[in-house]
This record gives C-alpha cells, sequence and structure tokens, in this order.
C-alpha cells in the first residue's frame, strides 16, 4: 500500500514540476512579447476571437466548439498568438481538419473485416497525416515537408 501511495506522490510531484516550468517559461514568453504594443493587440483580438467563436459553436457543434476552446487557449497560454494575426485562424482551421479523423474509423473497421489491408493501410496513413498537419495548424504553423537542419543553435543565434 505504501509503496502505491509513493508511486502517486511521484507522478504528482512530476506533473507539479512540469506545469511550473510550463508556467515559468510561458509567463517569460508573454513578458517579452508584451513589450510591443501591436502584441497587446493581438492578444487582446486572440482573446476576442476565441470567445465569440467558441461562443457560437459550442451550442451548434459542442465537440468541435469544445475543441476550438481548448486549442485557442493552448494557442494563448503558449504564446503561439504572438507569430501573427493569422495564428487563430489557423487553430481553427487545425481543430476543423482534426474533426475529420474519427470519420475514418469505420472504414478502417470495414476494411479490415473485408481483407482490404492495402486500403485499411492507406486509410491509417491518411489519417496520420491529417493529425501531423492539424497539430502543426493548432501551434500556428503551416507544416512543411521539407527536411529542417538539424544543426545546432549556438548561445549568440538564441
Amino acid at each position: 500500500m505504501n509503496t502505491i501511495k509513493s508511486i502517486l506522490n511521484w507522478i504528482v510531484q512530476r506533473i507539479k514540476d512540469i506545469a511550473s516550468r510550463s508556467w515559468e517559461n510561458n509567463k517569460i514568453v508573454h513578458q517579452k512579447a508584451l513589450k510591443k504594443s501591436e502584441n497587446i493587440l493581438r492578444l487582446v483580438i486572440a482573446i476576442f476571437i476565441l470567445l465569440i467563436f467558441s461562443y457560437s459553436l459550442i451550442p451548434d457543434v459542442p465537440g468541435l466548439g469544445l475543441s476550438f476552446f481548448f486549442a485557442g487557449l493552448m494557442a494563448i497560454y503558449a504564446g503561439y498568438i504572438y507569430k501573427g494575426e493569422h495564428v487563430m485562424g489557423y487553430v481553427l482551421a487545425g481543430v476543423i481538419l482534426a474533426s475529420v479523423i474519427p470519420s475514418f474509423l469505420p472504414g478502417i473497421s470495414d476494411s479490415y473485416k473485408k481483407s482490404d489491408y492495402i486500403g485499411m493501410l492507406v486509410l491509417i496513413l491518411f489519417g496520420m497525416f491529417i493529425w501531423y498537419f492539424s497539430s502543426r495548424l493548432k501551434k500556428g504553423e503551416i507544416p512543411d515537408f521539407e527536411e529542417q537542419s538539424t544543426r545546432k543553435r549556438t548561445r549568440k543565434r538564441r
């Protein structure tokens, strides 16, 4: 019984540490970004867009509305909104795109039952592609499929 309690305490402590580091990092991001007046305006517009779209989507399509609300909150919390004025639109597009993924599940199941393993694999890979694309959009970035440089950043470039 003590081992279970100690494991749970360790897990809770790890979660608290991660949340504390996240809060401190994002506080620094917001402090740096809010020194510019244009970023204050971006923050106000992002909060306004979040509230308006969530308010209109939640009664009509609750799953999509709540998904946009939480993805938008994360974009604001993480400071993605300071990348540009288009970020909340990307977040909305990412949420809509992610809502398409569950529609593949019946097709995957039917393909498996009919022993159409190639069709099943294509649907799974297409779902993973859409998931990757939507996750990048929720961060306010347009995904690119080019190889990125793995060169380490020097202290001067940070």
